[in-house]
C-alpha cells in the first residue's frame, strides 16, 4: 500500500497545498522510485483517484517517455459525465497521453459488480493442488513424476498460476517441475508458482483456517494421490490425508470446480467415486469423469486442460 499524500499521525509529512505538490519529487525521490517499478511491473486499478493532481501522472508520463507503447496499461474507473465537455476533453486526454484505460459507468454502484466479475476472471487462471505421497511402487512413482511434469508445463503455456500447500513428495515433484519450467522459460517464480507449507506446530483449527485461506484464491482445485505414514504404526503402514479430505470439504462448501484425478489414488480416488456417483453437481465433469481414471498421463493432462477451458468459457 503506498500513501500518496502522507498521514494524519505525521502532520509535517502531509501533502496538503500546492507548495507541497510542487516539491513532492524532491521531497519523495525514494518513495516515487518504488512507486515507478511498481507501476513498471504490475496492473493497477484505480479506483477514487481523480487524477487532479500531478504526482500519479508525472510517473506515468516519464515511464511512457522510456517505454512507449510497450509500458503496461493500467486502467481506472470513473462516474460518466456525458453533459460536460471539460470532462469529455478530460477522458480523452487522460487516454491519449498516458498509459490508461478508462471504464465509465453512470452509478458508482456498479464498481462492486465489476469488481467481483474482475475477481472471478483471475480466481479462473489460480489452480490449487491438493496432494500427499509417502512412497509409491516405482511405475506409480513414475507416473507421478511424468503427470507432474506434463500438467506444469502446460499449465504454464497457457498462463495459469499454480497453488500449493507442499504436500509431502508430492509437492516437491509438483514445485521441482514448475521452477524448472519457469527459469527455463524467463517467468517470475513467485508470479506463477505459489507455495505455502503447512508448519508442524499448527493446531487442528489453525490448520482449518490456513486451508481455507489457501483455497480462497483460487476457483479449481485439483486432487491427486492422498496417502501418509500413519504415525500410530511406526510409520510403516499408510492411510489417507485427513488434511486433503478436509481440503475437499472446503472446496465443496466454497463452491469450487473440483477436479479429481482417480487414478492416483487414495484420497483422490475416493474423491473421484464420490464425484461420478453424483455427476449432477458436477456437470462440468461428465464428459471427463472416465478420462480422469486412466493410466495414461497424457490423456489424463488432455482432459483437465479441456475441464479448465470449458469453465473459463462460463466464468
Amino acid at each position: 500500500m503506498y500513501k500518496l499524500n502522507g498521514d494524519i499521525n505525521h502532520l509535517n509529512e502531509i501533502v496538503i497545498t500546492q507548495e507541497d505538490i510542487d516539491s513532492y519529487n524532491k521531497n519523495h525521490e525514494l518513495f516515487l522510485t518504488f512507486l515507478k517499478k511498481e507501476l513498471v511491473t504490475n496492473t493497477f486499478l484505480f479506483l477514487g483517484y481523480s487524477f487532479k493532481d500531478n504526482i500519479i501522472l508525472s510517473c506515468l508520463s516519464s515511464i511512457k517517455q522510456y517505454l512507449g507503447e510497450g509500458a503496461t496499461c493500467h486502467y481506472t474507473i470513473l462516474k460518466r459525465e456525458s453533459d460536460d465537455p471539460e470532462f469529455q476533453h478530460f477522458i480523452y486526454d487522460i487516454e491519449k497521453r498516458y498509459p490508461i484505460k478508462i471504464l465509465l459507468v453512470d452509478t458508482y454502484d456498479e464498481i462492486p459488480e465489476i469488481l467481483n466479475e474482475l475477481k472471478n476472471k483471475i480466481q479462473s487462471k489460480n489452480i490449487f493442488f491438493s496432494g500427499v505421497f509417502d512412497s509409491l511402487p516405482d511405475d506409480d512413482e513414475k507416473f507421478a513424476k511424468d503427470i507432474c511434469k506434463k500438467i506444469t508445463y502446460e499449465l504454464f503455456e497457457r498462463e495459469y498460476k499454480i497453488f500449493t500447500g507442499y504436500g509431502r513428495t508430492f509437492g516437491y515433484y509438483l514445485s521441482g517441475n514448475a521452477t524448472q519450467y519457469l527459469l527455463t522459460n524467463n517467468k517470475e517464480v513467485e508470479r506463477n508458482l505459489i507455495i505455502r507449507p503447512f508448519q508442524e506446530s499448527m493446531t487442528s483449527e489453525e490448520k482449518t483456517n490456513y486451508r481455507k485461506m489457501l483455497l480462497s484464491d483460487c476457483s479449481v482445485v485439483i486432487f491427486m494421490y492422498g496417502q501418509k505414514p500413519d504415525a500410530k504404526k511406526n510409520r510403516t503402514k499408510y492411510i489417507v490425508s485427513d488434511g486433503m479430505l478436509e481440503e475437499f470439504e472446503i472446496a465443496k462448501e466454497s463452491g469450487k470446480y473440483i477436479i479429481p484425478v482417480g487414478s492416483t489414488g487414495f484420497v483422490a480416488k475416493s474423491i473421484w467415486n464420490e464425484v461420478k456417483s453424483n455427476l449432477s453437481k458436477y456437470a462440468y465433469l461428465d464428459k471427463y469423469i472416465e478420462n480422469l481414471n486412466s493410466s495414461d498421463a497424457s490423456l489424463v493432462v488432455k482432459t483437465i486442460l479441456q475441464i479448465l477451458n470449458e469453465i473459463s468459457n462460463h466464468v
